[in-house]
């Protein structure tokens, strides 16, 4: 891989990350309000919804997205194509959210309980907004993206701030207000990616066509079972906490487990949008043995930014509880977050792994060894939650992960050779253990929990970045940032 694809690699990773960084940022907070202003109850039945409205999202709509990213570029090329792409994603999007609304309308006028439709229609604006971001990415509307990504997450915590300013102390014993904000801000963010893309100005009966709907679902039903099997790994295990150990234990467990998951999926997201469109393009133009290499280099970025992450939650993971939580109860579950945070590690390296079979068009091993991963998790949370409680959930995701990568990588050394950066980890978990270890000093100071957190993220950070250097880990990034400066300078 040459230089320049490195240093572009690199600059796009710079480009999404700040925004992504932003985002799970918030995304803590809301984790710290959202419990305080809710009952203990009352967050756990808003996780098992939230968790609810994904996993119908995977089984729903996640074929209809998979293809717009397959097909936006190149049907976007004309005016024409536009409208048929639009027209074909509208319509089959429509076919499969409309069945749900009227599942959650017949549920919710049977039941009496509005939370059902309600959730129904967090689905449909959920869906409708990642449908259209996923084509922003694509079209390379890298602006308009980052900021209705950023308005999404910052807007739901604002509307749920003005929808809960009068709840009484002990705090609102049912999540209506949160799932109306949510969806409220998604619609909106679907509403404004519409008038950018001119989503409904190419929408035309005429240009609807069965040849190219099917295409769409030639591509993307296939990938039905492995959303689903991959969905059903990532998720069971909220599910199965809640139906064992009820809706207060799904609340302690889902709060610490979404402290890792917000940290990694905007890291896992920030990286894969910098990597994935030049590692096609490299396979386009140059061939898989270069697209191989742009693989290998991308594992390297996201080890690079991951392993750290996962050394500083790990080693500062009870003062963050104690900064975000205000209910005691939910600190129970802050061990939780070791166990997740090295766990989503394997999960995003694995996420690479994957890319060979999608290279070659052959996604049926990633069926099966996502399959068996989750038929695992399911299993030992079965087996193990009755008898150790929600903590076990967290070791079985980490183990779950674990083999979910072993089988990807295994495999996919058989279908297109790729080098793992073993030098790389090896330097870089050296310098994330000199991390971890100094930031957990730091948090043995008598100083106050704000204090101690950004101290111990100064000192985690500075000893990280000096190991790297001292390894010579760091060398192409500090070419690239001399260069950058040197530009800088002369302008």
């Amino acid at each position: 891989m040459s230089q320049a694809t490195q240093n572009r690699m690199t600059k796009d990773m710079l480009l999404y990350l700040p925004a992504k960084i932003i985002e799970g940022l918030v995304g803590i907070y809301s984790i710290s309000f959202l419990t305080s202003k809710l009952t203990t109850g009352a967050y756990g039945d808003f996780l098992a919804i939230n968790t609810a409205v994904n996993f119908a999202f995977v089984i729903f709509c996640a074929w209809i997205q998979n293809s717009a990213v397959r097909f936006a570029v190149e049907q976007t090329s004309t005016s024409d194509g536009k409208k048929t792409f639009y027209t074909t994603m509208f319509v089959t999007w429509v076919c499969s959210t409309l069945p749900i609304l009227l599942i959650g309308a017949v549920a919710a006028a049977i039941s009496g309980k509005v939370i059902l439709l309600l959730s129904s229609l967090m689905f449909f604006a959920y869906s409708s907004f990642q449908m259209l971001s996923s084509v922003l990415i694509q079209l390379r509307k890298s602006a308009a993206y980052i900021i209705l990504s950023l308005f999404s997450t910052c807007g739901k915590l604002f509307l749920v701030f003005l929808l809960t300013l009068n709840v009484p102390a002990e705090g609102a014993s049912s999540p209506l207000a949160v799932i109306c904000a949510y969806s409220a801000i998604d619609i909106a963010a679907f509403l404004t990616a519409s008038v950018i893309l001119g989503f409904f100005t190419n929408l035309s009966v005429k240009s609807f066509t069965k040849e190219n709907a099917l295409r769409f679902a030639k591509y993307g039903f296939p990938l039905i079972g492995i959303s689903f099997s991959i969905g059903l790994l990532n998720i069971s295990d909220r599910f199965l906490v809640e139906l064992l150990c009820g809706s207060e234990s799904l609340a302690v467990y889902g709060a610490n487990y979404s402290i890792a998951s917000s940290v990694f999926t905007m890291l896992m997201t920030g990286i894969m949008r910098a990597v994935y469109q030049p590692m096609i393009k490299a396979l386009k133009d140059s061939g898989q043995e270069e697209a191989m290499k742009m693989l290998s280099g991308g594992v390297r970025l996201f080890l690079l930014v991951a392993v750290p992450a996962a050394a500083g939650l790990c080693a500062l993971c009870r003062p963050i509880g104690e900064l975000i939580f205000d209910k005691p109860e939910y600190m129970n579950g802050v061990i939780s977050v070791v166990f997740v945070s090295i766990g989503m590690i394997f999960l995003g390296v694995t996420e690479y792994c994957n890319k060979p079979f999608e290279i070659v068009s052959n996604t049926l091993p990633i069926l099966v060894s996502s399959f068996i991963a989750a038929a695992f998790n399911i299993v030992a949370n079965i087996v193990t939650l009755p008898i150790f409680g929600f903590i076990a959930a967290a070791v079985n995701t980490l183990l779950a992960y674990v083999l979910y990568f072993i089988l990807a990588y295994v495999r996919g050394q058989r279908v297109l050779r790729w080098k793992f950066p073993l030098k790389s980890l090896i330097r870089i978990i050296i310098s994330a253990a000199v991390c971890g270890i100094g930031a957990y000093l730091v948090t043995l100071l008598p100083i106050g929990t704000v204090a101690k957190l950004l101290l111990a993220v100064i000192v985690g950070a500075s000893a990280y970045a000096v190991m790297l250097i001292v390894l010579r880990e760091a060398d192409n990034e500090l070419a690239m940032i001399k260069s950058l400066l040197k530009k800088f300078k002369k302008v």
